[in-house]
């Protein structure tokens, strides 16, 4: 900042320059000289913290304060390798994604007492790929056999921005579970992540895929669900 004569003179009559202090014009000083200005005519507002330098030493600070001695030089950061998304998200085996069509297809038997619900209509589920799995069917199999979701649950799938599925998520329609989240180990995607291609309107970040279809019920297009807090990708 400088302090020109034209601020100087905004400054009251009772609190004009004394003994290097004086009312400072920079936030309308009424009761105390709260502005300091020193010797090499640099100033400081104890009240504001307004600094800088008087008109008529302006020029002989610039000559002893040169840019490069009051800023340190700026140091590029090398961006990170951009990682090949398309290699950390391969499809569904085999196995899994023929189980998944399976539970698509007993959508409208079994899993529209829970959308109504959730006020989700059916063929919108249907739409966006949800899945109906029936009890004493696991969700998946560990690798010592042992079947994990054994309970009715929808089935929503992991996407990527070209839509292909890569993993699986399952909402246990009973509220009493003690696993109402579970997802299938490994890879992660986003639920509709094809939307982040879309163009004309905001992006709408759910966290979870429910809410995500109440937008969607709603008419907006370009929503999507990260399945968490930290499952933003891409």
């Amino acid at each position: 900042m400088i302090l020109t004569p034209e601020l100087e003179a905004q400054v009251p009559e009772h609190l004009r320059l004394l003994r290097g202090r004086m009312g400072c014009p920079f936030h309308g000083s009424t009761q105390s000289r709260s502005l300091k200005i020193f010797d090499d005519g640099g100033f400081y507002c104890h009240k504001c913290q307004a600094s800088g330098v008087t008109q008529e030493n302006h020029a002989q600070w610039l000559a002893n304060n040169p840019l490069k001695k009051t800023r340190p030089a700026i140091k590029p950061i090398p961006l990170p390798k951009k990682r090949d998304t398309k290699k950390d998200n391969p499809p569904l085996g085999d196995a899994q994604a023929k189980a998944y069509e399976t539970w698509q297809a007993k959508l409208a038997f079994g899993g529209e007492p829970y959308l109504q619900s959730r006020r989700i209509p059916l063929h919108l589920a249907k739409a966006y790929g949800l899945g109906y799995k029936p009890p004493k069917e696991p969700f998946f199999m560990t690798e010592s056999n042992h079947g994990v979701g054994n309970d009715e649950r929808i089935v929503v799938p992991h996407t990527t921005p070209e839509g292909t599925v890569v993993s699986l998520y399952s909402r246990a329609t009973n509220a009493e579970s003690d696993f109402k989240h579970i997802h299938l180990r490994g890879n992660k995607g986003i639920f509709n992540a094809p939307a982040f291609n879309l163009m004309g309107e905001p992006l709408f970040v759910c966290e979870g895929a429910f809410d995500a279809l109440s937008l969607l019920a709603l008419g907006f297009k370009r929503v999507v669900a990260v399945f968490g807090l930290s499952g933003f990708r891409w």
